[in-house]
């Protein structure tokens, strides 16, 4: 099923089901949950300290900790690489990174915070883009489903908001003709 279906479950049943699968003696399927986990939370140090206890309970302590070691390193890579596009100014090639980046990793907080902040950056540069806009408010939300209440999620959704272009006035109502304005209503018996 895992090699069926590239969405995983949330990290908790993650990690049941890589401890599961150690348990019944499969070793491949919660290696690759468990790097899957390391990548999208290269930087979470007590959630990394948790998959390095289901490696050492699986009597793959030294094996997990350069899993773990070269996971981080995978992501962290990635994150870099985006930023560093964005820093040199090359803003179209960041964003394009950075997708590949959130389809790799899709629930690393800091690459979709990192990617959000491009795409504002990219229409703080260029001017708005509905199309931008809308990909970083999607953004955002997934952030927001996994990991509520983040203020960094806040900040760039106002960065966005000030982005929005005002919205257009809306036309005065028709007035009535003078002469109509003039008559004064009649009293009702």
């Amino acid at each position: 099923m895992l090699a069926d279906e590239k969405k995983r479950p949330d990290t908790p049943t993650c990690m049941e089901m890589a401890t599961l699968l150690f348990a019944v003696g499969v070793k491949e399927a919660p290696v690759e949950l468990l790097c899957y986990l390391t990548r999208n939370n290269h930087d979470n140090l007590p959630l990394l300290e948790d998959v390095q206890k289901v490696f050492d309970k699986a009597r793959m302590g030294e094996e997990g900790g350069e899993l773990i070691k070269a996971a981080r390193k995978e992501a962290a890579d990635m994150m870099n690489k985006g930023v560093l596009l964005w820093k040199t100014g090359k803003l179209d090639e960041a964003v394009e990174w950075m997708r590949e980046a959130r389809a790799a990793l899709p629930n690393n907080l800091r690459i979709l915070f990192n990617a959000a902040q491009i795409l504002i950056s990219h229409m703080q540069q260029r001017g708005y883009d509905m199309a931008l806009a809308d990909e970083a408010i999607g953004v955002l939300m997934h952030v927001d489903g996994i990991a509520p209440g983040q203020q960094r999620f806040a900040q760039l959704m106002e960065q966005l908001a000030l982005l929005a272009p005002a919205p257009a006035p809306a036309e005065a109502a028709p007035t009535a003709p003078a002469e109509a304005a003039a008559t004064p209503p009649t009293a009702a018996e």
